[in-house]
């Protein structure tokens, strides 16, 4: 009887915040004079990726990425390949944090040199500054998204069909997590 109910248990969506497209978006240059720091507040334990816009990619393949606590000290730090084009990429990050808790963000070169696309803030997103260099860039943060993973059941999601390649998403646009099953 306990066999029946355990896969449930195994079961997870992902619930992604990511800024809406309102206002003017422009590009942030990243290179080995110039690093980017998102600051965010944790929203659940499971952070399993961060996802970011890189336009364009003017020189080398790669990128840093480095997550860091509240006190600036890494907890992990990945080297990405990103090519010669760009586009969305995907930081693979599978650690647990504490909710509520501020984390950064870090992105610099790997001997390389990239763009990195912002929004204006969205106040849905739980980001809490962009910094590039150290220095604030008002009214500014990352495009892409903050996904985490959290385990489904139909007792604590009332958004969750039973489908087990259902993922539910949460949109700078509305509050309520969105529903997507996937083909």
């Amino acid at each position: 009887m306990i066999l029946a109910f355990y896969p449930f248990r195994l079961l997870t969506g992902k619930i992604a915040f990511s800024p809406g497209e309102s206002g003017r978006a422009s590009v942030m240059r990243v290179n080995g004079s110039r690093d980017l720091r998102q600051r965010f507040h944790a929203q659940y334990e499971g952070l399993s990726e961060i996802e970011v816009e890189i336009p364009q990619v003017n020189a080398g393949k790669y990128l840093y990425a480095a997550l860091l606590d509240e006190n600036g000290e890494t907890l992990l730090d990945r080297y990405l390949l990103i090519g010669s084009q760009g586009g969305r990429v995907s930081i693979p990050i599978g650690e647990k944090v504490e909710v509520g808790k501020v984390y950064t963000l870090l992105l610099k070169d790997c001997f390389s040199e990239y763009e990195v696309r912002t929004l204006p803030i969205d106040p849905s997103v739980p980001t809490d500054g962009l910094l590039q260099n150290g220095e604030v860039q008002e009214g500014r943060e990352l495009a892409g998204a903050f996904v985490y993973s959290v385990p489904l059941s139909k007792k604590n999601d009332s958004s969750w069909n039973g489908d087990p390649c259902a993922v539910v998403s949460c949109s700078a646009s509305g509050s309520q997590p969105l529903l997507q099953t996937l083909p």
